[in-house]
């Protein structure tokens, strides 16, 4: 009983605890990241009387971010210009920014990047620490509203999902890569669903708010192996909410002014984006990665839906899986995959004529969209 109340009392306060858990990360400099692996590379430069790992191991197949992001981050703070558009400390003819997915630029941009705010508004030592446990907490805080939603507020089913999302090894291991369009996705749709289900004055502008620098970020997040299927399920989210919530929709002025004013900044932050990164869009799709590189699907085994069963063995060694009988080999980090119940989820699906038409219809939705990402794998 003593547990079930903690419980529930951490979940009531569940926003006020994790503003202090994020304040005390952030001032006391904590960080996920890898970056430490510079040590193995330039010695000459360790103090071996100093020690920055306080727990875990630096991870040399993280190069994604020790490698490549984290020095975006840090040379971004150490230009002339306050976070500039185009860093000249990059490439020849200096790299605009605001293509990444992750670099902090000081313009309209950044309304779509909440995650980099730490760098502008602290810099690079702080902003790291922001960067890293901002999209964590999100993600937990935010995993658990789709989960209630889901579960029509079943309280410890969604502390389950919360930390099945948040720490499945495919958010783990990609963690400083995409997380951010699934934060956003969650956010789109939690924010849609908060605001056409209450009538208060004050949460309406924070509900416009989020939503705006979400949509904002999730389109610039440009990564469309993730963007695009996660788009389709976003529409499906939203399609049901609006559709099960129609009979109660009612917009008065104050709601058309508030949408109104998103609608503008989202226009003006695109228009701002395009007109000045359009020459380095087209650059990068004419690169050999990402530009030109694609997948038609179809080449992989059904079986590749079944690998969670074994990451539980491979969480820290640096293997090459082999996968098919061509000898192509995938890394800890590819094998890694949602934590899933297929192929349980397919039984349970012939249950949902006991549900009332609106929630019928939506798991019809959901499981479509399963069978819909499912053919890709063996379907050109």
């Amino acid at each position: 009983m003593f547990n079930l109340s903690i419980i529930k009392y951490c979940v009531r306060y569940r926003y006020i605890i994790a503003f202090i858990l994020f304040a005390f990360l952030v001032v006391a400099k904590l960080h996920g990241s890898s970056i430490a692996y510079w040590d193995l590379i330039i010695k000459e430069k360790v103090n071996k009387n100093e020690e920055t790992v306080l727990f875990g191991k630096a991870r040399g197949i993280r190069s994604d971010e020790w490698l490549i992001q984290t020095p975006i981050f840090f040379s971004q703070t150490e230009t002339a210009d306050f976070f500039p558009l185009v860093n000249p400390n990059i490439r020849s003819d200096g790299q605009n920014m605001a293509i990444s997915a992750y670099a902090p630029v000081f313009d309209l941009t950044i309304l779509g990047k909440p995650f980099n705010w730490g760098f502008i508004l602290f810099g690079k030592e702080y902003g790291l620490s922001w960067y890293w446990y901002s999209k964590v907490i999100l993600l937990f805080l935010l995993s658990y509203e789709l989960s209630m939603l889901l579960t029509n507020k079943n309280t410890l089913i969604s502390i389950v999902g919360a930390f099945w999302i948040t720490y499945s090894p495919a958010v783990q291991w990609w963690f400083s890569a995409f997380v951010e369009l699934w934060i956003f996705s969650q956010a789109i749709i939690i924010a849609t669903w908060y605001y056409v289900n209450t009538n208060n004055k004050k949460l309406k502008p924070f509900l416009i708010g989020v939503l705006t620098s979400s949509i904002i970020g999730y389109s610039l997040t440009i990564y469309p192996p993730i963007q695009v299927p996660l788009g389709y399920l976003t529409i499906i989210f939203l399609v049901f909410i609006i559709y099960s919530n129609s009979s109660k929709i009612r917009l008065k002025k104050y709601d058309y002014v508030l949408i109104g004013l998103m609608v503008i900044a989202i226009g003006l932050t695109f228009y701002s984006f395009f007109s000045k990164s359009l020459e380095a869009i087209k650059l990068m799709s004419q690169t050999v990665y990402p530009g030109v590189r694609f997948s038609n699907g179809g080449n992989f085994d059904v079986n590749y839906l079944q690998l969670y069963l074994i990451d539980w063995l491979l969480p820290y060694k640096e293997i090459n899986f082999l996968y098919r009988e061509d000898s192509f080999f995938l890394n800890q980090s590819e094998v890694s995959i949602f934590l899933n119940f297929l192929p349980a989820i397919i039984f349970v699906f012939f249950r949902v004529y006991n549900l009332d038409n609106d929630k019928k219809y939506f798991i019809i939705a959901l499981f479509s969209y399963l069978l819909f990402q499912i053919s890709w794998l063996f379907v050109q």
